[in-house]
């Protein structure tokens, strides 16, 4: 392919280049390492308000030893990401890596990837990457087994094969993988699921069926949601700023994310595209998050949300503990109060907009003494934390 080629011929005219470069002090360590390697190096970079062919240019020329960085221009702008769309960047003491993840993270909004091969990083586009698709079969026996409430009947079976196959489309959405069109498609019959889609999105269904198999209990995190030790320190500091007179705003950060003051409270900040603009209104709305590697993420309240993950809690104990303790005689079946457990879930997390199952980014669904969530990381340890409560 021509992409491949043009990857050979800049991969050794730049190893080229560096072979007739007598090595600096600082560069000396990093000669014999790979690419991975060069990955994990930390890094320094300031840029405000350049263009996003900039920005990548400046990522590569981080660290100590530069990395052969290429992207895929045509495959971005096909997404709608154009190379003149403007960041700012404030990162600091954290790997190339996590720069390069939050990079493409801000600019593309769920659209944007990287591959790492023999000496290359190459910015690409998850429609790019998706453009295999192969078939994949799996077993949804186990999955389709209603231990917790049986309701008998043809009807009930046929609806729970509908319910996976929603809950399925509902992974590969949230992590933009292309769901219809041509080479797309999930159908469930006689227990098997006949899965066509990416590398990636066959990934992404194995992790929702090993989710759903290995559900977390009520008070514990479920995978992907503990907090780093990175993000935990970059909270503490946004709030001492935020608690300072001289910085007590989003705005104000936004506006000198490079001022001395935010430069000594260690945190790294990326701006996100449309804050220049928000911050011409009258009134600035300004929403932030932080992820896992400790980077704030400032933008539009409108468009700037932490990315849902999906997360499976087994709800059956709490359930029949619900139904044990609900003074009735017989006591009621333990699934009728799974919709008083998600009432009590939407109550206590406020911190998300809760949509309806099949129709919403945001939102959760019972599933035979399960409840299935797709929330942000920080919510998922609320819904957590708010199913615990519900057992009291």
């Amino acid at each position: 392919m021509k992409t491949h080629g043009l990857i050979r011929a800049f991969t050794l005219a730049t190893l080229a280049a560096i072979a007739c470069t007598p090595p600096t002090p600082a560069r000396a360590a990093y000669q014999s390492l790979g690419i991975e390697d060069l990955l994990q190096q930390q890094i320094h970079l300031s840029a405000d308000h350049v263009p996003l062919k900039t920005l990548f240019s400046k990522l590569a020329e981080s660290g100590a030893q530069p990395i052969n960085l290429v992207v895929n221009w045509p495959a971005l702008a096909e997404a709608g990401i154009p190379r003149d769309l403007p960041l700012s960047a404030q990162l600091h003491d954290v790997t190339l890596e996590d720069a390069i993840r939050a990079v493409i993270t801000a600019a593309g909004a769920g659209k944007l990837n990287y591959a790492v091969s023999i000496g290359v990083v190459e910015i690409t586009t998850n429609a790019e990457i998706g453009k295999h698709a192969e078939t994949r079969f799996y077993d949804l026996s186990a999955p389709l087994r209603n231990t917790f409430a049986p309701v008998p009947g043809e009807m009930a079976w046929r609806d729970d094969q509908a319910f996976l196959r929603e809950f399925l489309l509902a992974q590969l959405r949230c992590i933009g993988e292309r769901t219809d069109g041509p080479n797309r498609d999930l159908t469930v019959k006689d227990n098997v699921l006949a899965a066509t889609t990416s590398p990636r999105g066959h990934t992404a269904i194995r992790r929702a069926l090993d989710l759903l198999a290995n559900p977390v209990h009520p008070g514990q995190y479920p995978p992907g949601t503990a907090i780093s030790v990175a993000a935990r320190n970059a909270d503490q500091s946004l709030k001492k700023l935020l608690a300072d007179p001289a910085t007590s705003s989003l705005t104000t950060l936004a506006t000198n994310p490079s001022t001395p003051t935010v430069a000594q409270a260690n945190l790294n900040i990326l701006l996100l595209p449309g804050t220049d603009d928000e911050l011409h209104k009258p009134t600035p709305a300004l929403a932030s998050w932080i992820n896992s590697a400790g980077i704030l993420f400032i933008g539009p309240a409108a468009t700037t949300h932490e990315p849902n993950l999906l997360a499976v809690f087994d709800t059956r104990d709490l359930l029949k503990r619900a139904a044990a303790h609900s003074g009735t005689k017989p006591p009621p079946p333990p699934a009728s109060f799974a919709v008083a457990a998600i009432t009590h879930v939407k109550s206590r997390v406020k911190s998300v907009i809760w949509g309806d199952w099949g129709k919403a980014e945001t939102t959760l669904a019972p599933y035979h003494g399960l409840l299935i969530v797709f929330v942000p990381a920080a919510a998922q340890r609320d819904v957590s934390a708010a199913l615990q409560d519900f057992a009291r």
